[in-house]
């Protein structure tokens, strides 16, 4: 079997703990919540964020999720912090994409309120990010 990290260069990793991303006086918009795709809620043709195989395409028992921010969706994808897939989880439990990676997780798991409406960065990412400053930074000082 081939580990999700030689598929994607994405490694698995757990979090510590949950922590909340910036402060409590976010903007609030009406959000629908995640939910497993249901025929009519979606045209055939609408593809999946990650591989853009469309719905028809799919396999029907397949599970598919809305992002909570963009409202896009995926199919059956895993989560990145606790790897528990999209049709292991609990029903009616959020999932947010990351903007950077496309990589999916619960809400809960990336420390991300229900109502949080920012891009979500997840902290594979974040930690890339920092390195490549660091990179850049001393190779700017050469």
């Amino acid at each position: 079997m081939v580990s999700k990290e030689a598929v994607s260069g994405i490694p698995s990793f757990k979090r510590p703990g949950v922590r909340k991303y910036g402060n409590n006086k976010r903007r609030k918009q009406d959000k629908i919540d995640e939910k497993s795709l249901e025929e009519s809620e979606v045209e055939d043709d609408t593809e999946c964020l990650i591989c853009t195989e469309t719905f028809l395409q799919s396999h029907s028992g397949e599970g598919w999720v809305q992002c909570s921010i963009c409202y896009g969706w995926a199919h059956n994808e895993e989560c990145l912090i606790c790897t528990e897939t999209f049709l292991q989880s609990h029903s009616g439990e959020g999932w947010v994409q990351c903007s950077i990676c496309y990589g999916w997780a619960h809400n809960e798991c990336a420390g991300i309120d229900d109502n949080d409406c920012d891009p979500y960065c997840c902290d594979y990412c974040i930690d890339n990010a920092k390195v490549n400053k660091v990179r850049k930074q001393l190779v700017d000082n050469l």
